[in-house]
């Protein structure tokens, strides 16, 4: 779609939905300019824990957890 184009749906518009459509590209340039000033994601943490990999097992780590939230639940 052309700006042009563009700029003719916009004008078709109510102005209550012109209005949406202004507070819409707005908040689509702030979470650009937001996700842009972000650091890059990184696995640094990867394997941080492997030292502890004999001690605990997912399945012992689900019930603790599970323990937790019933414990919390009756708190």
């Amino acid at each position: 779609m052309s700006m042009a184009q563009l700029l003719a749906q916009y004008e078709r518009l109510s102005p209550y939905h012109q209005k949406e459509a202004e507070d819409f590209i707005l908040f689509l340039a702030a979470s650009e300019s937001r996700a842009e000033s972000l650091p890059p994601l990184t696995f640094s943490w990867a394997g941080s824990l492997s030292d502890l990999r004999g001690e605990f097992t997912s399945k012992s780590l689900k019930k603790k957890a599970l323990d937790w939230m019933i414990q919390r639940g009756n708190d």
